[in-house]
């Protein structure tokens, strides 16, 4: 086993267990690198299109859709084998379909079918398989708006994005009418992909973190509960994207004083972080600290505590004593500490969040005094 090939496999597992937990820029990176070491690989046409289709999945995962349509291609080019082949074209077929590109979908379909053949036999069941799926993306297409214009991935991808760089603007500027037309339009684009694709729960998360800054609570709120009914359906109740918007929506509820409904969001999130990794990540004490700082607000200083213990001691595991959102957690909990008749905890607490007794690091005066701060992950 030559060292490209060892290192190749590493990369991929790490790209691997970066999918799995939904961390996508940690997956991309390991995929490229992977991508660069496979061409050191003799023989290594199949191995190239796994990688690349893994690639694919990471892209359409991060609703790049366009990116993933020209590795899919790439990977379908390059495969030796049946097995390969069909799943590149199988994958590239599914993405046709969701960008509404159904002459394509099916080419790449029958594509897949007969890569399937050659490898399993005409009426085999995987090859029954993929004529069942055509057959039911085939029936999903009759029952579509038949009078919606046909527009390439990249022109309904380019009007999508425009639309909602231009409801941002309209935002910024303070005109409000114009936000509206041009938020509506980015729906309507978002809907046109799919509406459970990346790209419509996306919108629906950016819209709603606008209306939120205008104060259109109930508008950011229905966006939201609405994004996270279709990641429940599409991904189920443990995936790491559902997170996502379980936070959005305890931030919305924190920021609005609205602390008994953000409670059941912000624990949620702590539930779907945990139950996805077993090891400390950022996300993870960031949701503990967050839901920390709720109890806190609340004066619940009983369930506050262990949460800023178990936060502060994952934050000091993961970036050390110096980070500057660990020093804004031990302060806020130098202040529960405080507020409890700990006065000497307290002190010890606020002396180390200024770097007196670590020594890691001089104080510094330009972090937020503020002793509830809510942490967006």
């Amino acid at each position: 086993m030559s060292i490209a090939y060892t290192t190749w496999q590493n990369h991929l597992k790490m790209a691997e267990e970066a999918l799995s937990t939904g961390n996508l820029d940690m997956a991309h990176v390991a995929l490229q690198l992977a991508l660069q070491v496979v061409e050191e690989i003799e023989h290594n046409a199949d191995l190239k299109a796994y990688t690349l289709i893994m690639q694919g999945r990471c892209s359409w995962s991060r609703g790049d859709l366009e990116s993933a349509r020209v590795v899919y291609q790439k990977a379908a080019e390059v495969a030796a084998s049946p097995e390969q082949a069909a799943t590149a074209c199988h994958d590239l077929a599914r993405l046709y379909h969701q960008l509404g590109d159904f002459q394509s979908c099916e080419q790449y379909f029958n594509y897949a079918i007969y890569a399937r053949s050659c490898q399993f036999g005409d009426n085999s069941e995987p090859v029954e398989a993929l004529r069942k799926d055509l057959a039911s993306l085939t029936a999903q297409t009759q029952t579509q708006n038949k009078a919606q214009p046909a527009s390439s991935a990249s022109a309904l991808l380019t009007r999508w994005q425009q639309a909602l760089e231009n409801a941002e603007l309209e935002h910024r500027q303070g005109n409000l009418e114009s936000f509206d037309r041009f938020a509506a339009l980015a729906l309507e684009l978002g809907k046109l992909c799919g509406k459970d694709t990346p790209e419509y729960c996306n919108t629906l998360h950016q819209l709603a973190s606008l209306l939120s800054c205008q104060g259109r609570i109930r508008e950011a709120e229905r966006n939201l509960l609405e994004a996270y009914g279709i990641k429940m359906g599409k991904l189920g109740a443990g995936h790491a994207s559902l997170a996502e918007t379980t936070l959005e929506l305890s931030v919305l509820y924190f920021n609005n004083s609205l602390l008994e409904k953000a409670e059941p969001w912000a624990k949620r999130t702590v539930q779907i972080l945990e139950s996805i990794s077993p090891f400390d990540s950022k996300e993870l004490a960031c949701a503990l600290n967050n839901l920390a700082v709720l109890y806190h607000s609340r004066e619940d200083y009983g369930k506050a505590e262990p949460l800023y213990q178990r936060a502060l001691v994952m934050k000091q595991n993961l970036f050390g004593p110096g980070d500057i959102e660990t020093i804004n957690l031990m302060r806020g909990y130098a202040d529960l500490l405080q507020r409890t008749g700990r006065l000497e905890e307290a002190e010890q607490m606020e002396r180390m969040a200024s770097g007196v007794l670590s020594g890691a690091y001089a104080v510094q005066p330009e972090i937020s005094e503020s002793r509830e701060e809510y942490i967006p992950i």
